[in-house]
């Protein structure tokens, strides 16, 4: 059981994680002897991570990514792509310089590429909209698109927007 003056106090600093695990983790820390400063550590550690989950969710849903698809999922027995194509994109370089990613090609999991891409670009605090091609045009037809392509000579930054041009 939390005191009510602990509990206040980590609502009003929005520390979720640690009221929803801290009398697991005050019992685990007495059952292991450990240092206040490990305890500490171990609390922060457990908001850290609810916290990093919770950016990727809200970014997944804000950007319309539908499958959570990692680039270690990627099937290179049914793709026959160069491995380098898959597990290079996801460093978000490009991004980072202002360029622009454009796949094309058969079908070969240029969706679920896109996907890990964009995935790995929210794990980097960064917002994308991903778009299939069917989407897109709904959009464009709907006119409700409400993002604009970003300028080449205009660097992504922290809380910026990643859109293809």
């Amino acid at each position: 059981m939390i005191p009510d003056s602990l509990h206040l106090m980590l609502r009003q600093l929005r520390l979720s994680s640690i009221i929803n695990t801290f009398p697991v983790r005050l019992q685990e820390a007495a059952d292991n002897s450990l240092s206040h400063q490990q305890f500490l550590e171990l609390i922060l550690q457990n908001e850290v991570i609810l916290r990093g989950q919770c950016q990727i969710k809200r970014g997944t849903k804000a950007a319309s990514i539908c499958h959570l698809y990692t680039r270690d999922q990627f099937d290179f027995n049914f793709n026959k792509v160069d491995r380098q194509l898959v597990y290079q994109p996801p460093t978000c370089q490009f991004v980072h310089e202002g360029r622009d990613m454009l796949l094309l090609g058969p079908p070969i999991g240029k969706s679920n590429s896109a996907q890990a891409i964009g995935l790995q670009v929210i794990r980097q605090g960064l917002l994308i909209l991903y778009r299939d091609i069917f989407n897109l045009v709904r959009d464009f037809m709907k006119k409700s698109l409400r993002y604009c392509a970003i300028p080449q000579s205009r660097p992504l930054t922290k809380g910026g927007h990643m859109h293809n041009q």
